[in-house]
């Protein structure tokens, strides 16, 4: 498989599960559309 190595993330595992969730409540049109920062705004909750 090819990674897109500027889309790796360095994440501790509770930020990993707490992706996860938030990942498994959006539909696919919401997960193309969110920001890096978006996420990064939301994993610091």
């Amino acid at each position: 498989a090819q990674y897109d190595t500027s889309n790796l993330w360095l994440l501790t595992r509770s930020q990993h599960n707490h992706k996860t969730a938030v990942e498994k409540k959006l539909n696919d049109n919401q997960l193309k559309k969110v920001s890096k920062d978006w996420w990064i705004k939301v994993l610091k909750k």
